[in-house]
This record gives C-alpha cells, sequence and structure tokens, in this order.
C-alpha cells in the first residue's frame, strides 16, 4: 500500500503466490517536503503455529441399525493435521437428520481425547444411547472434535463428520439386526413375570449390560450382569401384560429376543 508522513504501514503479510518468502520495502519521495532523509525499521516473523483437529473419514456406529433406548458404540480417530501438539479436547458426539451439524442436532454424549501431536492421530471409542424419543428413520451419528473449543486451531470448520444409523420400531429390529441366537434363553416364554436367563456360555456373561424394553423402546428394567453362573433370574412382576424385548450386550456384540408377559 501507499502511505504517508510519518504513518507506518503496520504488519504487512506475504500473499500465498509470493513463493520466495520475501517482501521488498520501497522508500521514494515526491520532492515536496524539505526532509533529511527516510528512517524504516523492519522486523520479520514467523506466523504462530497452530493445531487443526479433524475427525478422519474412518468413522463407525455398530450396531448400525438400534431403536429408541438402545446402545450404539461409537468409534473415530482425531487427526491433529496442524504444525504443533494440541492440548486436550473433547469429542461431541449429536443426532442429526443430515451430515451437517447445527443448533437443531442432539447432544448425545462426550469423550475426552489427551493431547495429539502435530502429524498425528488418537482413537477414540465410546457408546451413546438413541434418545427414548427418537422417532423411526435415518439419522446420523454427528462426531465433532473440540465441541467445546477449547483449543485455539487454524481452522475452526473441519471438525465435523459423521457415521449413518437406522432407528427403527423395536419390533423391526429382530429383523433387521444381525442378533445370535446362541448367547442367551428366555425360559418360561411365555411367562407371567418370574422368567429365568440361562447363558450357553457360562462364566462369559459377567459385566455385560441387561436391558428390557417395552413396545415403545422405553426401557422398563436395566442391570449389569454380576454373575460367572449359568443361569439368571428376571423379576418382571411389575410390568404389565405385553411383548417385551430382552437385550444383552458386552462391546459390540448385541444380543435380543422377545420376551412375552401374560
Amino acid at each position: 500500500g501507499n502511505f504517508t508522513g510519518t504513518n507506518g504501514p503496520g504488519t504487512i503479510t506475504a500473499s500465498n503466490s509470493n513463493t520466495s518468502g520475501a517482501l521488498t520495502i520501497r522508500l521514494t519521495s515526491d520532492g515536496t517536503l524539505n526532509d533529511l532523509g527516510f528512517t524504516e525499521a523492519v522486523s520479520c516473523f514467523t506466523p504462530v503455529p497452530f493445531p487443526d483437529l479433524v475427525i478422519l473419514s474412518n468413522t463407525s456406529a455398530n450396531p448400525d441399525t438400534a431403536f429408541p433406548g438402545s446402545t450404539v458404540n461409537v468409534d473415530c480417530n482425531v487427526l491433529n493435521q496442524g504444525n504443533i501438539s494440541s492440548s486436550s479436547s473433547s469429542i461431541g458426539y449429536y443426532l442429526s437428520a443430515d451430515t451437517l451439524y447445527d443448533g437443531s442436532d442432539v447432544f448425545l454424549s462426550y469423550f475426552n481425547v489427551s493431547s495429539i501431536s502435530d502429524g498425528t492421530s488418537n482413537s477414540a471409542s465410546t457408546s451413546v444411547t438413541i434418545p427414548q424419543a427418537t422417532t423411526p428413520g435415518n439419522y446420523y451419528i454427528i462426531f465433532y472434535a473440540d465441541f467445546t473449543s477449547f483449543v485455539s486451531e487454524s481452522d475452526e470448520n473441519n471438525n465435523v463428520f459423521y457415521a449413518p444409523v437406522t432407528i427403527v420400531n423395536p419390533v423391526k429390529v429382530l429383523n433387521q439386526l444381525n442378533v445370535s441366537n446362541n448367547e442367551f434363553k428366555i425360559f418360561p416364554n411365555p411367562g407371567n413375570g418370574n422368567f429365568e436367563l440361562n447363558f450357553f456360555n457360562e462364566g462369559t456373561m459377567n459385566g455385560k449390560e441387561i436391558k428390557v424394553s417395552n413396545m415403545l423402546g422405553e426401557t422398563v428394567y436395566k442391570n449389569i450382569v454380576s454373575t460367572h453362573k449359568s443361569r439368571m433370574n428376571l423379576d418382571l412382576n411389575y410390568l404389565e401384560k405385553g411383548i417385551y424385548f430382552v437385550q444383552i450386550q458386552g462391546g459390540i456384540k448385541l444380543e435380543i429376543k422377545k420376551l412375552v408377559k401374560e
């Protein structure tokens, strides 16, 4: 630019097209003033480095077909493509009708990520629960890196990626999920309220989660298996007569069976 008098140009930044990395400062006079000469102080510096966190495209939601109230495991990798290490941050997970994040998306959960060196990535694995009021349909789980904006980044508009998930009525889940029949059995079924779960793989059920949901997808019973035995009593006397779904989940493996209370 052109500057007159004693006013300085302030900070001058080289354009991206200037591949030489050099700036030329030319001082000229129109001869109208009786000055002795020019004085110019020039300082050169390198721009401050920033991290830049992005979600890689290998995101996953497992199972990718679920019903309201069920749990979905979400996995992703966060890459720091900036030129300096990031501080710790958090990934936010949202349920969205499209692949873009906006204020109408439903917050599900978050996962804390430790510091990431520039040029490297960290994996993140956790689980989220589909809200009970979710209407069946096609959705996306949004993965939002640094969703609290705790880290100052060189680009704040590239933090989002997604994984598709289909939400269905519980009645349809049994036909759409690849459900194994070798994990447990319910006896008697139908029954009047006192049921017994028979585990075919004795000793493998400890620590797994048991959920019972009604036809609306509402969770009416939830417990963590704390036995290495092959049998477990399930008292559902307090429930109304009807059809329910018993879900047992451990890691990414999901087992669902229909239960009828008479």
